[in-house]
């Protein structure tokens, strides 16, 4: 089907399969092998989901709590094409008539909504070498005033400075690559046609290089507006990440919008609903907040010594702060104001303004800006509040660090168990603690509107009791296993529930052979946990004499079991190759390698055809 389809194209119906558990809710799950045969059907036809607007699952059979099964079965797929041809592609899952199944209205428009566009910080600015004089030049020009009026108007200023030498420098990507592309071409036609020649064959050479690092800062462009993070450096999919920021631009517009029972689709009926709503669920008096205030009094108890207090809160030096912010992932969204993360890493040597506003800052760390913003109705130039996103962010880097310090807080527990999230955990546990939050943000919301619109205090206790049995209901769901250590089993002893352990690894004996001389022998393996989750893949390289010349471990993000063999051999061919090792034994326990590496077949999949 895929080949009689050349254009633009999308499917839209009942599939009768699910893509994961995630899309299945009942008494019934889905088996393994039914969304693993729908996902590679996908993969293959070179499809993108659409999310659908409304109802999550657009199937539902049953009329008890025993028998009831939903599952999210109608869907939408779109081609890469048709994503390139339409500027908004969105569906509406209507609520559910005569049938079992919700109907699916799809839209497809050309209409771009014009919008003021936010300043956008591109990582590619920062490898030019006039980036930093800019800076420099902008950050030492003398301003009097307050502190944080003085790093905002130098924000400013630098922004509009970008803006037009970015234009000057850089100017519209797309184009410049495009005539560039031509004028290679045509020296290239003119070298074949006419025969060598040393003046044009240099002036090749010098048109490549500047094409090579126009597309260069092309990828670096395209990869931050995507903001995918799992990808490897180096990797090129400048059409892959194309894709992904029309994707991303479809799942954050806002199509249509549910006012007072009624489905509008007018833009400007949306904005005023939004506006309006939004207005007067801030707006309220400090009485008010002071009440909210004095149940959360109540219901947490104080756990904090003045000791321990003063600890936490203490103003930080410049060298915690450093170390905070050059802890934050550089790949973060960056705050509307555009600057990223990535900015102030590169250039923290010389705006010292922004650590002197740090420690201010956090010196005041007991009031809330946000409560004054929103409560107390100041109006505050927008500029100041995109600033504090990221220097909220550094101080929850900072208070984490200062959690996990040896300073001992024994209310808290040991302090090596403030651990940052990307540590590896097991999926049963993983799914335990995503329970227990949204039961505990939900408990809590709970109660607290109970108080202030009827007047009814909740038992601590009846929420604690929720709480519980939404941790025992996430347990029966059957996901993942956990890890067979102290730690793993420690919590499911807290929570009185019972583990599955992951099964244990059996060493076998086997008969392993040195490679002859001058050569290198590394064996590979890689591992998935299950299928388009979290992946990885090591080497380790022998000489003849069996003596470890070299070992690597590379996290791969989502993947597929498939593609980790592939990415595992083509890590090892590059790292090899990168030591002067030109004589390969490559072990590994993927027959199928053989057959890939003796031809250019077509069952290398499109994700990782680049790398292979």
């Amino acid at each position: 089907m895929v080949s009689l389809v050349s254009s633009s194209w999308f499917v839209v119906g009942d599939f009768n399969a699910v893509l994961g558990a995630h899309e299945a809710l009942g008494s019934r799950s889905p088996t393994h092998s039914s969304y693993e045969d729908f996902r590679l059907m996908i993969e293959v036809c070179d499809l993108v989901g659409i999310h659908s607007q409304g109802a999550r699952f657009t199937w539902v059979r049953g009329r008890s709590n025993l028998t009831r099964v939903e599952r999210r079965l109608d869907k939408v797929l779109v081609s890469d094409g048709c994503i390139s041809c339409w500027q908004e592609i969105s569906c509406v899952a209507f609520p559910r008539i005569y049938s079992d199944h919700c109907p699916l209205l799809v839209r497809l428009s050309d209409f771009e909504v014009s919008s003021h566009r936010l300043f956008p910080f591109q990582s590619m600015w920062l490898e030019h070498p006039d980036f930093i004089a800019i800076v420099c030049k902008i950050w030492s020009s003398p301003i009097v005033g307050r502190p944080l009026q003085v790093v905002i108007y130098k924000l400013r200023s630098l922004k509009k400075a970008l803006k037009s030498w970015n234009w000057e420098v850089f100017g519209n990507l797309n184009s410049v690559i495009a005539r560039k592309s031509i004028e290679l071409h045509s020296i290239q036609l003119d070298l074949s046609n006419r025969g060598f020649s040393y003046d044009l064959f240099m002036v090749e050479a010098s048109v490549h290089y500047e094409l090579d690092v126009l597309l260069r800062r092309q990828k670096c462009f395209y990869r931050d507006r995507s903001r995918v993070r799992w990808l490897r450096d180096g990797d090129w999919n400048t059409s892959f990440f194309h894709a992904s920021i029309k994707c991303r631009k479809y799942r954050n517009t806002i199509s249509a919008l549910s006012i007072n029972g009624v489905l509008s689709e007018d833009r400007p009926t949306i904005r005023d609903h939004i506006i309006s709503y939004y207005s007067n669920f801030f707006s309220s008096d400090v009485s008010r907040v002071e009440r909210d205030l004095s149940i959360v009094d109540d219901m947490i108890p104080s756990l904090v010594t003045a000791a321990e207090n003063a600890f936490l809160t203490s103003v930080p030096s410049a060298d915690d702060i450093h170390d905070a912010l050059f802890a934050m992932d550089v790949a973060s969204t960056p705050g509307p104001d555009g600057f990223s993360v990535r900015f102030y890493q590169r250039c923290w040597d010389f705006i010292k303004d922004v650590d002197f506003l740090m420690k201010i800052a956090f010196a005041g760390l007991g009031s809330s800006w946000l409560l004054i913003v929103v409560f107390v109705g100041l109006v505050v130039n927008l500029q100041i509040i995109f600033f504090f996103i990221v220097l909220w962010r550094l101080l929850f880097e900072r208070q984490f660090s200062r959690l996990s310090s040896d300073v001992s807080l024994p209310k808290f527990g040991n302090p090596s168990s403030c651990r940052p999230l990307s540590v590896s955990i097991s999926d049963q546990v993983m799914i335990l603690w995503k329970a227990v939050i949204h039961a505990v943000i939900w408990g809590v919301w709970t109660a607290r509107n109970q108080w202030i619109f009827e007047g009814k205090l909740v038992d601590f206790r009846s929420v604690l009791s929720f709480v519980w049995s939404v941790v025992s209901k996430a347990n029966r769901l059957d996901i993942g296993c956990m890890l067979n250590c102290m730690d793993n089993l420690l919590i499911f002893r807290l929570f009185s529930l019972r583990g599955r352990p992951s099964k244990a690894p059996v060493i076998k004996s086997v008969i392993w052979s040195p490679s002859a001389p001058g050569w290198i022998k590394v064996n590979t393996d890689g591992a998935a946990m299950g299928s388009l989750r979290v992946g990885g893949c090591s080497g380790i390289f022998r000489n003849c004499r069996v003596f470890v010349k070299g070992l690597f471990a590379i996290p791969l993000g989502q993947v597929f079991a498939f593609e980790v063999e592939l990415l595992v051999a083509s890590s090892t061919v590059n790292f090899a190759w990168k030591y002067g090792w030109h004589r390969i034994w490559l072990e590994s326990d993927f027959s199928y390698m053989v057959q890939l590496l003796s031809s250019h077949s077509e069952m290398v999949p499109w994700r990782v055809r680049q790398a292979w």
